[in-house]
């Protein structure tokens, strides 16, 4: 038994366990190297509505008559920006409408529609902005952009207007009001 005893310790101290403040050896392995890819990130959540309907069906009169008409959203739309950037760029986030086409040739150009960003002035979707030409209005500049977990752009106010002089044909119109963010 104290063979056995004595083999134990020798083996113990052979493979550095230490006996009351006796010598501790220490073996490491090689180092592991760690790597996290962190990308640039732009983008938005759902907008809060699908769809937007503009009845027209009491305005038959005065559409006949070319006049124009206008007709306000139920809700307006809204989405949430959400980013995460380097080199503090400038954001540019526009809206852009395109025409409401109905069967055949009938269509409602997108100058039709008409949108109030994020509080501000009512805009016609008649300008420019993120490599639209004629139909986008510019909703919000954010200038030295690093990180965003929720900026909300909205429209508080959002209406369609029939072309002046212009009779529109009795048809069903759809089209789309699409958002972009881009980063410069």
């Amino acid at each position: 038994m104290k063979r056995a005893v004595l083999l134990a310790v020798v083996l113990a101290l052979s493979c550095g366990v230490s006996f009351a403040g006796g010598p501790t050896t220490t073996a490491t392995g090689g180092a592991v190297t760690l790597t996290a890819i962190i990308p640039s990130y732009i983008g938005f959540t759902s907008p809060n509505i699908q769809s937007i309907t503009f009845d027209y069906t009491i305005d038959g009169l005065a559409l006949a008559m070319g006049l124009p008409v206008t007709k306000l959203a139920g809700t307006n739309p809204s989405w949430t920006l959400l980013y995460n950037l380097s080199g503090k760029p400038t954001i540019t986030v526009c809206a852009y409408a395109t025409a409401l086409t109905g069967s055949g040739t009938n269509s409602i150009p997108a100058s039709s529609v008409y949108g109030a960003p994020n509080g501000g002035a009512t805009l016609q979707f008649n300008g420019s902005g993120c490599g639209q030409t004629g139909n986008a209005i510019v909703m919000d500049t954010i200038n030295g952009a690093t990180f965003n977990t929720g900026k909300t752009e909205a429209f508080t106010g959002f209406f369609l207007q029939t072309p002046n002089g212009a009779v529109v044909p009795p048809d069903t119109y759809t089209g789309t009001l699409n958002i972009i963010a881009q980063a410069q």
